[in-house]
């Protein structure tokens, strides 16, 4: 039981979130039974550089909806893709 009460407290984690210092994505479920989109906002607040895209879907974007997710994945990594450097 301490184990799985250890597990649930997402406090250690949270506390680290501000030392990401790249671009992240968050993708949610708007009808997540689990997990409410408060927990997105607050985990891309928490993220520094970070974009969320909410989903009219469950629990797995990637799954329910794959088309609209992988656009905007896509979207996501071309807009940080930096120019090759050319040599000389």
């Amino acid at each position: 039981h301490a184990t799985l009460v250890a597990m649930a407290d997402t406090r250690p984690l949270v506390a680290l979130l501000p030392r990401v210092s790249v671009p992240s994505l968050v993708v949610w479920g708007r009808e997540d039974p689990r997990h409410p989109v408060a927990y997105a906002r607050r985990l891309a607040r928490e993220l520094n550089h970070a974009r969320l895209e909410v989903f009219s879907c469950g629990h797995c974007p990637h799954e329910e909806k794959p088309r609209e997710f992988c656009g905007v994945v896509r979207e996501f990594l071309r807009a940080r893709k930096r120019p090759r450097e050319t040599k000389a």
